[in-house]
């Protein structure tokens, strides 16, 4: 069974450091792959018998700090993974936002009538 491990890397900036992770990553047993996303600053490590800890540990011996992916529990970003559905589906919801039953855009029900008067 193929086992995944996705982690943050801040600061994770040229060839030369995700080359270095990388090589230290195919070093701990049992990985197979390693994918390295610089925009996101994302490690993906797969293979069988992975543990988190021992993936964090041999990204920080190679000289970079590292922290679980989805964001822990103590980071400012992690609310952002924990909204209950339904307050999600309100703010989202497409169905109200759509069009009213004249035809005018209900999430702005006056932008009719101001790109009419301001663009003559």
């Amino acid at each position: 069974m193929s086992l995944m491990v996705e982690v943050r890397v801040p600061n994770l900036d040229c060839e030369g450091c995700a080359s270095k992770i990388k090589k230290a990553l195919l070093k701990l047993k049992g990985a197979e792959e390693v994918e390295i996303e610089m925009e996101a600053q994302k490690i993906t490590v797969t293979g069988y018998a992975l543990e988190e800890k021992k993936v964090i540990k041999a990204i920080k011996r190679a000289g970079k700090a590292a922290e679980p992916w989805p964001f822990p529990g103590y980071s400012h970003f992690a609310s952002f993974y924990k909204y209950p559905t339904y307050i999600v589906n309100h703010y989202y919801d497409t169905y109200k936002n759509v069009a009213d039953t004249n035809g005018v855009h209900t999430f702005f029900p006056h932008s009719c009538c101001l790109f009419t008067c301001c663009c003559l």
